[in-house]
């Protein structure tokens, strides 16, 4: 019973697309980076300043440590499940378009 689950496993684990994984990794990154980039610039800026209506509305109201801890966990989730369905091309496009879109303005307005 043991040997034969050890075989599946080992199988399952070969069987792991590292493209993909890679791609979830960047994906991942990216999402914490934003997060950290946007914790920083409402601390210094105000909840104002985020370009997101709804989180800046929550982040008013709840803090952003805690609005962004949700709002990235369920970006994190739904690109979990991208992975999990082989979406990886929709996933580094998100990543991409993420990357251009917030986390370069981020660094431009705290670093400039």
């Amino acid at each position: 019973m043991i040997g034969a689950l050890r075989s599946v496993l080992a199988v399952r684990l070969r069987a792991v697309d590292m493209r993909g994984l890679t791609i979830l990794s960047m994906f991942v990154t990216v999402q914490v980076l934003d997060a950290l980039l946007t914790w920083i610039g409402i601390g210094r800026f105000g909840a104002g300043v985020e370009a997101n209506p709804v989180l800046s509305f929550y982040a008013a109201i709840f803090g952003a440590g805690a609005t962004l801890g949700v709002a990235k966990s369920v970006a994190v989730g739904g690109g979990f499940v991208l992975y999990l369905r082989s979406h990886y091309v929709v996933l580094a496009l998100l990543t991409f378009v993420h990357v251009c879109g917030a986390l370069v303005p981020w660094l431009w307005l705290l670093f400039t």
